[in-house]
């Protein structure tokens, strides 16, 4: 149960890193960004946030219980991505995607500690596949889903 809970969990990540990209158009043109300052807001600022976060955040979920750990993370990505919705500067975009970046740093170490501590020898290496296999298919899944809710609001 908790690994397909973690497993949506992770899938919803990739879906809100998809959605930005789609929308790259639009955000650039709403805000008034160069292409400079959205491919910060896009990339950069998550990458720089999530390899800051990523340590402080295993090094909390080694010491802590990693189930409240794991539900900060998710409840900071998600108050990033409302961040995102609701910036109305390049500032404001790029402290949000900076925020979503440190906030899914954590989804990986997490996963990855949990799995041993859930599976038995016996099971572990059916947990690990799953998991990998949900992050490579997540970002094709990701991308359908974005492309499909980017569609349905444009249509709305």
């Amino acid at each position: 149960y908790m690994l397909a809970v973690f497993s949506v969990v992770y899938v919803f990540a990739i879906v809100d890193r998809q959605i930005i990209t789609l929308l790259a158009e639009p955000l650039k043109q709403s805000l008034e960004l160069s292409d400079t300052q959205l491919g910060l807001a896009m990339g950069t600022a998550a990458i720089i946030f999530a390899g800051l976060a990523m340590y402080p955040i295993a090094w909390l979920a080694d010491r802590f219980d990693r189930r409240i750990v794991l539900s900060a993370c998710v409840l900071a990505c998600s108050a990033g991505l409302v961040a995102c919705g609701l910036a109305e500067n390049f500032w404001q975009l790029l402290a949000a995607t900076a925020l979503v970046g440190a906030a899914e740093a954590g989804l990986s170490p997490i996963g990855i500690a949990m799995i041993p501590s859930m599976f038995g020898p016996n099971k572990r290496q059916l947990a690990n596949s799953t998991f990998a296999l949900v992050a490579i298919s997540g970002g094709g899944l990701g991308i359908a889903t974005a492309g499909q809710i980017v569609g349905l609001a444009d249509s709305i």
